[in-house]
């Protein structure tokens, strides 16, 4: 079919009295370094490799420990759990539940997975304002993968071999309807989403299977579409195209350590009047403090205030 990809005001999405409380990221101790090549090609220096037996409900639910730690929050203040990833270790029962059962939360408490991945934590915000809007309490998303399981054991020279790309890691965020620093009605969190099965051949997983990626595929999938439709996006909210964007509300946080903030301790906000926006490519503008310069999350090293500590190994 191939239809000319078009952007509206009406797919846009806002919800209101909703604000990110905290983000929480985990990720393993163990460091694998690229070989020259690969990190040349790429621009990733180092991947995080979860041990055999560490799971992603591992990884989200020692960053969910921390976060709720972080902003003081009970089992009781949540009504819900939703877990986003493609690599959940079973098919059943969810990963969500899982993840319930081990932090204590309630029973009579809303808990679900969706599978989704690059897209998973723009999606899954979205899901988590409206449950946190519907049910009048804090929802816990939590999203990551342990990749590593399912790429092949190439040494990144043969074609189609994704492992110098792919690593782990686990998040939990806390989405909360009555948080002080939430947004007033007038300042929405604002959502976009893009889907186009067409292209889903360039990046696939089947059962059974390793990750496939068609990388010139993906590339011209990002520099196009996702482009356009971010500048239309972004056109369509008064913001300028040119203005630096960030893969999600965070300054550039380390690859190396657990990562966790709330509004108030990584940002040092008060009350901001700043709009909080997300694309299901998760990526977004986030509101930043005075001492904050707009960056990209990468691999360089944390200026974050937050916290950091290496994730507990499998026996900890």
């Amino acid at each position: 079919m191939n239809e000319p990809l078009t952007f509206s005001p009406s797919h846009l999405l806002t919800l209101s009295s909703v604000a990110v409380e905290a983000v929480c990221a985990c990720v393993p101790g163990n460091a694998v370094a690229n070989d020259e090549k690969a990190e040349k090609a790429t621009g990733i220096r180092t991947r995080r490799i979860a041990a055999e037996g560490t799971s992603v409900v591992d990884l989200c639910v020692w960053a969910a420990e921390k976060a709720i730690a972080e902003t003081g929050s009970k089992p009781d203040d949540f009504g819900a759990v939703l877990f986003v990833s493609f690599t959940q270790p079973n098919r059943m029962p969810a990963a969500a539940c899982e993840a319930q059962a081990r932090l204590g939360f309630p029973k009579g408490i809303i808990a679900f997975d969706v599978s989704l991945a690059c897209s998973g934590w723009g999606y899954g915000l979205y899901l988590a304002a409206l449950l946190a809007q519907q049910t009048g309490k804090k929802t816990l998303l939590l999203d990551g993968d342990v990749q590593s399981a399912k790429v092949g054991r190439g040494d990144g020279e043969k074609a189609g071999d994704v492992s110098p790309l792919l690593a782990d890691a686990g998040t939990a965020t806390i989405v909360s309807p009555s948080h002080p620093l939430a947004p007033s009605p007038s300042h929405p969190l604002t959502f976009a989403f893009l889907s186009d099965g067409e292209k889903g051949g360039a990046l696939q997983l089947k059962d059974g299977g390793t990750i496939q990626m068609d990388g010139f595929g993906v590339f011209r999938f990002v520099a196009t579409d996702v482009v356009s439709y971010i500048k239309d996006f972004t056109r369509l909210l008064t913001l300028s195209p040119s203005h630096p964007l960030t893969l999600s509300p965070s300054s550039p946080i380390s690859p190396t350590s657990t990562w966790c903030g709330s509004w108030r301790r990584a940002w040092g906000l008060r009350r901001s009047r700043r709009r909080f926006r997300a694309t299901s490519s998760a990526i977004s503008r986030p509101p930043q403090s005075p001492r904050q310069s707009h960056g990209r999350a990468s691999a360089a090293e944390s200026s974050s205030p937050a916290s950091a500590a290496d994730c507990p190994s499998r026996s900890d």
